[in-house]
């Protein structure tokens, strides 16, 4: 053929190829229009999650609530690698889609023929992979454990062309997921609206339209406009992976029946490149949630082998086959193995069989109340709580509890006191009447006559549902009958007493006298203080937050008597506004931080100089929010421009001076050596407050428990700007802080950002989502709520403490904690912190449930001085803490409409003596096992 001839068909047939391919983005190449064979959606809503939509003839998208499942035969792709791919949809009404993921899914589905959510037995729902019962992959575990990344999924976010004249609308698809399921590690494609709630600007009106509900059609429809894929593949790859090298095992400190694998991705022979791996123990195939992720060659992997009820004490036999993106399976490796024996630790007596008095005599029906002057009296544990108008408790007790209990026996009038060295020990004294005088106590060693000091203070009576309940402790010495703080229609009298026992007192029981006075009355109460051979560290093992939206002026009173009860007072310094708090933040020019007025008001918090004459010492802050967020120190409406994605929305500019500002605020704690407390960046922003106008907020996001996937990628924005300006610095207590209620929908976007994690109570439906996260990446786990209402049983701060703890987290935070002159007319739930009612520059009143914070802090450095003299993991003593008690709880909200609820954990059936015989048998325990 002539050259030129030749020359001008070539080009004539690359103008056709291109102009054929060109709606798709895709070369003239081998590209392949493959069917959508299977599809349905599922529902995260309520009663929802039971039903499924395989027989729909639409799909639905609608953020975390509503998304779709699609799978393709990929047979015909195997052994060619993918070079682009793309997903069609034909939308409903030519209604566009906005963004869109598509995720792997890690485990098999079945498509049903259900409708309008019907519970279809087989079928797959967002609860369960096969109604009624099937877990998607672990135990309890439901449709988010197996894609977004989740059970070692793929996923990209990407998005779509407009919406053509007959309706449809594509997206590009990672060729990870492609390959995924062409290599059998994924079952088919998740299809999930990545905007979320979308919102209109006009002007300084903000309008938000939550969750608009998007449709697409399925394959039900008809054939003419169900959803296909178009797959352009590139070179063929018929050549299987090199052999997984380098395998080793361990399973040290880790629960029964459990291991870590840990080898070497091999390289891949041919052009695709490593994908995963196909794992069997004993010839039975390990699920795809939880063998890991093979795509980078010569990189160490880790799978954790669990939830497979391995036996221990004899070997199993691991074989990995490294996948390729071709599907190609290479040779096997294979590795003999044990898995662990470990089981909860178990004490000598178990805490059921110790469930009796630990004072007095069991037979105390024929006693009465004792007589101090005119009054009758007993004495209760601290955390008891009476409505003070009947005198009857509001948990249910043995009909002989108030004559008879783990601290009282009224029939020989003894107490039983019993803790640790600077250990803080209660118990309230209850009298019969209204009693107008203060009550006064002083505790004699007999032996050595040495009298160790004792705070009274007064319950002070607040009007709940009709009862009168003892919520603030007042001080005596500021306790004036006829005040304000009296209540003349309460019929009891209720006195709370506290001691913090010496470090330098001997362990062992020491006979003591208890004097209580009222008025010229006084009457004398044979004690015994018990002392365990340990002592309460000074510095707290796990974290009470106390976290507060501002402070009254007399602010160093607030963080004192937080340090004072071992909880941590942390105030966030701005508002949504973007306004920061008078003094709360450097002045900054824009390069450098004049920190010199700053450092003044806050530095006595972080060098612990405000606290060296607390019973702690002079043990610094443990947390503290920084000023920095997104309005501070650099403004963002100018910086700014409207879009749902941060790396669209914030320019250049803004982006090097926040990353200058948090080198610079890293750079002081570092100079400064502020290394024991934990420095928050946190972002407060949500921006439904722009619903009152766009100035009334900053935040474009939702960036405190953030809803949609927009808005964790807006936090992963400003964790990666943070993370640039502090890395190098070396300041490693200066951390990206964040708060998360749906830790299902974070996806890894926030990995390796994250030092300090605030989560919901979701992290008990999803533990796995969090903790496994957590240990990943090294970060403190936080769990958020709501304290009990007064109402309600003072046991659940010291319940939520240990409860916490029992699970693996680093503390917990009640979102709210600073009351007002509200809080002593009515039942304040946020008021555990009270200002005083007579003088606005008086120190604070604490609440009883600050001290029940208090309580369970305290338990739980008795539960890790456990773990430390056995040189067990948190699990093993948690563990058989979760066994014993019974932790029968339920979330229930706390009526907030106009936000979201944080809820509070309630929990039903605990009370002051399960955890005190909690603490004698750690205690004990302690003191039998051998130091070393």
């Amino acid at each position: 053929m002539n050259r030129v001839l030749f020359s001008c068909a070539t080009t004539l047939l690359a103008v056709v190829a291109f102009v054929f391919f060109e709606s798709d983005s895709l070369s003239a190449q081998d590209v392949r229009k493959i069917p959508v064979n299977r599809d349905t959606w599922l529902s995260s809503v309520q009663q929802e999650r039971l039903g499924s939509n395989g027989g729909a003839a639409r799909l639905k998208l609608k953020s975390y609530q509503e998304m779709s499942i699609v799978d393709f035969d990929a047979s015909s792709l195997k052994g060619r690698v993918i070079e682009k791919a793309y997903l069609h949809l034909n939308v409903v009404d030519k209604k566009r889609l906005l963004r869109l993921t598509t995720s792997s899914i890690s485990a098999e589905w079945f498509e049903g023929n259900a409708t309008g959510y019907g519970q279809e037995e087989g079928a797959s729902t967002f609860q369960f992979r096969q109604l009624p019962d099937v877990p998607w992959s672990y135990p309890n575990s439901d449709f988010t454990s197996v894609i977004l990344g989740s059970g070692n999924s793929w996923w990209g976010s990407f998005e779509p062309t407009d919406v053509d004249e007959k309706g449809w609308q594509k997206v590009e698809v990672s060729p990870q997921v492609i390959a995924a399921r062409i290599a059998g590690l994924s079952h088919g494609f998740l299809i999930f609206d990545d905007v979320g709630s979308e919102w209109k600007r006009t002007g300084d009106k903000f309008e938000v339209f939550p969750f608009p509900n998007r449709y697409i059609y399925s394959r039900q429809q008809n054939a003419s406009v169900a959803p296909y894929f178009t797959i352009q593949v590139g070179a063929e790859d018929r050549q299987a992976p090199q052999k997984p090298t380098g395998l080793v095992s361990d399973s040290a400190e880790l629960p029964a029946g459990e291991a870590i694998v840990r080898w070497k991705t091999p390289s891949d022979i041919g052009p695709g490149g490593p994908l995963g791996f196909e794992v069997h123990i004993d010839n039975r195939r390990v699920p795809l949630y939880l063998v890991p992720k093979g795509d980078l060659a010569d990189q160490m992997v880790e799978m954790h082998v669990r939830d497979l009820g391995l036996e221990s004490g004899r070997s199993h036999l691991l074989t990995v086959a490294a996948i390729d993106r071709a599907g190609n399976v290479g040779e096997a490796a294979t590795l003999n193995f044990e898995v662990s024996k470990l089981e909860a630790w178990q004490p000598q007596r178990s805490l059921s069989t110790s469930l009796q008095n630990i004072a007095g005599s069991s037979d105390q029906k024929s006693a009465k109340w004792p007589r101090l002057g005119n009054f009758e009296f007993t004495i209760l544990d601290e955390l008891d709580k009476l409505n003070l108008k009947d005198g009857k408790l509001l948990s249910t007790r043995d009909e002989n509890y108030e004559i008879s209990n783990h601290l009282w026996a009224a029939l020989n009038q003894s107490l039983t006191l019993v803790g640790a060295k600077k250990e803080w020990i209660a118990f309230q004294v209850v009298l019969k009447g209204n009693v107008t005088a203060n009550l006064s106590a002083s505790l004699m060693l007999e032996a050595s006559k040495q009298e160790i000091p004792l705070n009274v203070g007064r319950y002070a009576p607040i009007s709940q549902g009709g009862a009168l309940i003892g919520d603030p402790i007042v001080p005596v010495s500021r306790w004036k009958a006829g005040s304000s703080l009296d209540n003349q229609t309460a019929n009891y009298s209720c006195f709370h007493v506290e001691m913090h026992i010496p470090a330098a007192l001997a362990p062992g029981k020491h006979a003591a006298t208890l004097k209580l006075s009222l008025g010229s009355d006084a009457v004398a109460i044979k004690t015994q203080l018990q002392v365990w051979d340990l002592e309460i560290p000074n510095k707290l093992s796990f974290l009470p937050e106390m976290n507060s939206y501002g402070l009254p002026a007399n602010e160093l009173d607030y963080y004192r008597l937080a340090h004072r009860h071992r909880t941590v007072l942390n105030r966030l310094p701005y508002y949504h506004n973007g306004r920061v708090s008078e003094g709360c933040a450097p002045e900054w020019n824009g390069s450098k931080m004049d920190w010199s007025s700053w450092d003044k008001r806050f530095s006595p918090l972080l060098t612990g100089q405000a606290f060296a004459d607390l019973e702690r010492g002079g043990v610094p802050i443990e947390c503290f929010y920084l000023p920095l967020f997104e309005n501070w120190p650099i403004p963002i409406e100018p910086n700014y421009k409207e879009s749902y994605w941060a790396d669209d929305a914030l320019n250049a500019s803004y982006r090097k001076q926040f990353e200058l500002a948090s080198q610079e605020i890293a750079t002081h704690v570092k100079e400064k050596k502020w290394q024991e407390t934990i420095f928050h960046f946190y972002l407060n922003g949500k921006n439904n407050f722009k619903e009152r106008g766009w100035s009334r907020s900053t935040s474009p996001w939702i960036l405190d428990e953030p809803s949609h996937y927009q808005d964790f990628d807006a936090l992963r924005w400003f964790g990666e700007a943070f993370q640039h300006g502090t890395q190098g610095v070396g300041a490693k207590n200066v951390v990206f802080r964040t708060d998360v209620s749906r830790p299902e929908w974070q996806r890894e976007v926030l990995d390796g950002l994250v030092g300090y994690a605030v989560v919901s109570s979701a992290v008990r439906r999803y533990p796995r989502h969090v903790l496994d996260r957590a240990q990943n990446n090294g970060e403190l786990v936080v769990e958020y709520g709501t304290s009990n209402r007064l109402d309600q049983s003072n046991i659940q701060p010291e319940a939520w403490c240990v409860d916490a703890w029992s699970m693996g987290l680093n503390g917990v935070l009640p979102w709210q904690t600073i009351g007002n002159a509200e809080s002593w007319k009515s039942g304040d739930e946020l008021a555990l912190f009270y200002p005083d009612p007579e003088s606005d520059s008086a120190p604070p009143i604490p609440s009883i449930r600050l001290k029940a914070y208090r309580r369970g802090q305290q338990d739980i450095e008795y539960l890790e001085l456990l773990c430390q003299r056995l040189k067990a993991p948190r699990w093993r003593v948690g563990g058989w803490v979760r066994q014993s008690m019974d932790w029968s709880s339920v979330r229930e909200g706390t009526g907030i409409q106009d936000a979201e609820d944080a809820g509070r954990v309630k929990y039903n059936n605990l009370n002051p003596q399960d955890f005190a015989n909690l603490r004698r048998i750690v205690a004990e325990s302690i003191q039998l096992t051998p130091n070393g």
